[in-house]
């Protein structure tokens, strides 16, 4: 993955390189200081006070139908207390390249990210796991054409390769590749049919998996501020854990001129680093934001996900955040979040965590 990230960062520069007077350059520096009340979300857990800076640059450039973005970011972490948080270092870099005619588009992507295993595994699964660091590596393509005035075709191609650095969770690598055709039905009314296969294989003795998988998906705009999604399927899974499920989910949307809210259920199969197969999940999510006037957001949300066929566990989250423009640059953010985990036997754990932080971005420099 090394060999990977350097190939990213030479072949984005070459790119870019001869357009660069002309590219959009951004950054954006956020820094938060959190109390954390059981980072471990384990009974009785520790506290510990995390101290986190995450820069990220990003160059932008637009040459007529090409555009071509290169990221390049990371998480700078400390923490008070390393047996229940460890310190952390984590960068990420992107690219993506995109290119548009009147009756298609198409788009390739690269990234290579390392992140907290702990936090990825309880946001997918609902499960806690140890402290550790996941390693992701994408490489994608996708493809959009325009077929009639009411019709359109969209495949893609893509591959992924996670890596733990924890013994319980197990690294794999995955190819997979998706078919949809869409129909605008009427103004406003959307039909589309998803097909999905995939093939993943442990990093260890653990059988390869494949999964393939078909939805039927509907979406309405009920009116200017509300839209409705729908969709339902079926996913066959083999390897590790074999079977057929039903799949599908629920989205409601709201754009108002200062509420924005959304509200979602969805029920999935996706690769799981715990079984090192694909797993059967359930997950709840609403969130809400209110602009309390033209510098300050008001934000709240609340999530729920359940792993159904590994041990039962689920983990849930409720938080509220405040966001404030104190200049064209910089900002302060604010927020109260907390988590609760039960495992399948029943044992149940908490953590509260408050945030205080300030951001600095300049859109274009």
């Amino acid at each position: 993955m090394r060999c990977l990230a350097w190939s990213l960062s030479a072949q984005a520069l070459l790119v870019l390189a001869p357009g660069w007077a002309f590219a959009q350059n951004a950054i954006t520096v956020p820094i938060e200081v959190e109390h954390n009340s059981n980072p471990s979300l384990v009974p009785d857990g520790d506290s510990a006070i995390r101290y986190r800076v995450s820069p990220r640059y990003t160059m932008t450039r637009q040459d007529g139908p090409t555009r071509s973005v290169f990221s390049l970011g990371g998480v700078v972490e400390r923490s008070s207390n390393t047996r229940v948080s460890a310190n952390r270092a984590d960068p990420n870099i992107g690219y993506l390249h995109e290119v548009t005619s009147p009756t298609s588009v198409l788009t390739l992507n690269a990234s290579l990210e390392k992140t907290s295993s702990r936090t990825a595994e309880f946001e997918e699964t609902g499960l806690v796991t140890e402290d550790g660091t996941l390693q992701t590596g994408l490489l994608g393509a996708r493809w959009v054409g325009q077929l009639t005035d009411r019709t359109e075709v969209e495949l893609a191609a893509g591959y992924a390769d996670l890596r733990y650095d924890l013994p319980l969770l197990i690294g794999y690598t995955e190819v997979n590749a998706e078919g949809i055709h869409r129909w605008q039905l009427s103004e406003g009314n959307r039909l589309e049919v998803v097909g999905t296969v995939a093939r993943l294989n442990p990093k260890n003795d653990v059988q390869r998996s494949s999964r393939q998988g078909i939805v039927l998906g509907y979406e309405t705009v009920l009116n200017p501020s509300v839209t409705l999604g729908a969709n339902l399927g079926a996913v066959r899974s083999t390897g590790v854990r074999r079977g057929n499920d039903a799949v599908g989910g629920v989205q409601v949307t709201y754009e108002g001129e200062r509420l924005g809210s959304e509200l979602a259920w969805a029920r999935s199969v996706a690769p799981s680093g715990t079984i090192g197969g694909y797993a059967l999940s359930q997950s709840f999510t609403w969130g809400l934001s209110y602009a309390v006037s033209e510098s300050t957001t008001l934000t709240s949300g609340v999530a729920r996900t359940r792993a159904l066929d590994i041990d039962g566990g689920s983990g849930s989250s409720v938080s509220v955040g405040l966001r404030s423009e104190l200049t064209p640059h910089w900002s302060m953010n604010m927020r109260l979040e907390q988590l609760r985990a039960t495992t399948g036997s029943g044992v149940r754990a908490r953590s509260t965590a408050v945030g205080v932080g300030f951001v600095y971005s300049h859109p274009d420099f």
